[in-house]
C-alpha cells in the first residue's frame, strides 16, 4: 500500500484558551482565525490523543469491456497517539466493492522509537512486516488547523452549534485554495499520507476544495477535520489526457475525528509483532518462524480445527508447484517462465525499477486477455537488480482479477478458485491459523522452517468457495 498509515503525534507545548469561548456567554464574539490558532495550539500542548480517520471514495466508468459499474472504496481506521515517548497505533479496515462483489482487509500498525530510529511494524491478512519508517520522527508537529488559519476569510462559523461525540462544537465551513492542497494534507499527519498518495501529481487547477472544521466549544480542541476532494478531483479527471466521459468521480471525502485527548498510557508492540519480523529489515524476508494474531475486526474459527506449523518436509501444498494450463511451474522460478506463457508485466510495474539485495517487490503479470495474477519479484543475489531478473517466489489469482482469463490455474492438490473449504481442508489438512470475517474466511498454511514459505486462502463466507489462493517460496 505505499506508505503506511501512520497519524503524526505532537508536540509539547502550553494548553491555551481552554474554556474560553462557549457557545452562550463568550465575552467577545469568536472569529473563525481566533479559533483555528487556539485549536492548533491547544493541540501542540497536549500528551497523546485518539481519533478515527475515514476514507470515501466512488467512482463510476467502465470497468471491463461494455460493462460500466461503479467501484467504492471506504477507510475506516482508529487511532492513538503519544507524545512521550513518540508512537502511534492504527486498527481498522479498508474495503472495496466492484460489480457487486465485495473485499475487505483488515489492517494493524504500530509506529515507535527503536534506539535513534522509527521502526513501523503492520498487521494485514494475518501477516507481520517491518519497515523503516521515512523522515526522523513517528510523526511530528500537527499544523493543519494552523495552516488553515491563515486563509481563515474563507470560512464562516456556523450559527448554530453541532454535535461530535455527543459534545457541542463550533462548526467552521469554507473552501480551501486547491493548490494548497497537498500541503494540508501534509500538516494534517502521516495519517494523511495515503490520501496524498492517491492523488499523485495531479494538476487540481484553481479549483476550491471543501473544508470543515469542528471546535469541542468547552476545550477549543480540534474535534473534526473533513476535506471533500471530489469536486477538485473530477476536475483534475476532465483535465486529464486520458480522461474519457465514461468515467466520473462520485465521491472522494476524508476526515479525521479527535475523540480523546491525554488518555493514552503507552503504545507498545506485542510480541508476536516483535516475533514475526524479528530478523526483517524493511522488505527483507523472515527466517525465523512467527506467530500471528487476527486483524482487527475478525475472530478466531471454530469450525476449522488449526494445528501448529507442519515441517517443511511434509507433502500436500509444500510441493510449490502451480499447473498454468498443464505446465508446472515451481517456486520460486524466474520470470522467463512465465513470460513463455504469455505473461506480461501489467502497465504499472515499471520493468526498470530495482529490486536491492535481499529484498521483494510486489506486482502483478498480465496474460494477453488483460487477466492478472499477483506476483512477489525477490532479489536473492549480493547486487541490485531489476524486475525481470528477479525470481518469482509467489503467485496469487483471485476471482476479480482472472475475470475473462482462459488459463487455467491450479495449485498444489488440485486446488483452484472456486473449490470448497472442504476440499481444500482434504487436500492441505487443518491451516496453521484461520480468521473470519463478515464476508470471508482466511485460511493459513505456513511451514516451521521459514514463516515466508506458506499458502494463503480466501473463501466467501456466502458461497463457501475459495475466491484467493496465494501460494510462496521465499527460502
Amino acid at each position: 500500500m505505499g506508505k503506511n498509515l501512520n497519524p503524526k503525534t505532537v508536540s509539547a507545548a502550553a494548553l491555551l484558551c481552554a474554556g474560553m469561548l462557549v457557545f452562550s456567554g463568550f465575552s467577545k464574539e469568536a472569529t473563525s482565525a481566533e479559533l483555528l490558532n487556539s485549536a492548533s495550539e491547544n493541540m501542540a500542548g497536549i500528551g497523546s490523543f485518539t481519533g478515527n480517520m475515514a476514507m470515501e471514495l466512488a467512482m463510476t466508468g467502465e470497468i471491463t469491456e461494455g460493462q460500466k459499474g461503479t467501484v467504492t472504496m471506504e477507510l475506516d481506521i482508529d487511532m492513538e497517539v503519544t507524545q512521550d515517548p513518540e508512537a502511534a497505533h492504527i486498527n481498522g479496515n479498508i474495503g472495496m466493492s466492484v460489480l457487486g462483489t465485495n473485499m475487505s482487509v483488515d489492517m494493524e500498525n504500530y509506529t515507535v522509537a527503536e534506539g535513534d530510529d522509527y521502526v513501523s511494524y503492520t498487521l494485514v491478512n494475518g501477516l507481520w512486516s517491518k519497515e523503516h519508517t521515512e523522515g526522523n520522527s513517528a510523526g511530528s508537529e500537527i499544523t493543519a488547523f494552523k495552516d488553515l488559519a491563515s486563509d481563515a476569510d474563507a470560512f464562516e462559523i456556523s450559527q448554530e452549534p453541532v454535535q461530535v461525540n455527543e459534545r457541542d462544537c463550533y462548526e467552521l465551513r469554507g473552501k480551501f485554495g486547491a493548490e494548497n492542497l497537498l500541503g494540508l494534507l501534509d500538516s494534517a499527519g502521516d495519517a494523511a499520507d495515503s490520501i496524498e498518495d492517491m492523488m499523485g501529481d495531479v494538476e487540481v487547477g484553481t479549483s476550491k476544495v471543501p473544508v470543515t472544521v469542528c471546535i469541542y466549544a468547552d476545550t477549543l480542541m480540534p474535534a473534526l477535520l473533513e476535506i471533500d476532494f471530489t469536486e477538485a478531483m473530477q476536475w483534475a479527471i476532465i483535465a486529464s489526457e486520458d480522461n474519457t466521459e465514461d468515467v466520473s468521480l462520485d465521491k472522494f471525502r476524508f476526515a479525521i475525528t479527535y475523540d480523546s485527548f491525554d488518555d493514552v498510557d503507552e503504545i507498545v508492540v506485542p510480541e508476536e509483532a516483535v516475533k514475526a519480523t524479528a530478523s526483517t529489515e524493511t522488505t527483507e524476508m523472515s527466517t525465523e518462524a512467527a506467530g500471528t494474531q487476527p486483524a482487527a475486526g475478525t475472530e478466531k474459527l471454530a469450525t476449522i480445527e488449526t494445528e501448529k506449523a507442519a515441517p517443511a518436509s511434509d507433502t500436500g501444498w509444500q510441493t510449490y508447484e502451480v499447473l498454468f494450463n498443464n505446465t508446472k511451474i515451481t517456486l520460486p522460478c524466474n520470470f522467463a517462465e512465465l513470460k513463455a506463457l504469455g505473461y506480461t508485466l501489467d502497465e504499472d510495474t515499471d520493468p526498470e525499477y530495482i529490486v536491492n539485495k535481499g529484498e521483494y517487490e510486489y506486482g502483478y503479470l498480465a496474460d494477453k486477455n488483460g487477466a492478472l495474477i499477483s506476483v512477489d519479484f525477490l532479489n536473492t543475489t549480493d547486487g541490485p537488480l531489476s524486475i525481470p531478473e528477479c525470481k518469482v517466489a509467489s503467485i496469487g489469482s483471485d476471482d476479480w482479477f482472472l475475470e475473462g482469463s482462459k488459463m487455467s490455474i491450479v495449485y498444489p492438490g488440485g486446488i483452484t478458485l472456486g473449490s470448497t473449504k472442504e476440499e481444500v481442508l482434504s487436500a492441505y489438512g487443518n491451516p496453521q491459523d484461520a480468521y473470519e470475517g463478515d464476508s470471508i474466511t482466511s485460511m493459513y498454511y505456513y511451514n516451521s522452517d521459514s514463516y515466508r514459505n506458506g499458502m494463503d486462502i480466501t473463501i466467501d463466507n456466502e458461497t463457501g468457495k475459495v475466491s484467493g489462493i496465494t501460494i510462496r517460496k521465499f527460502e
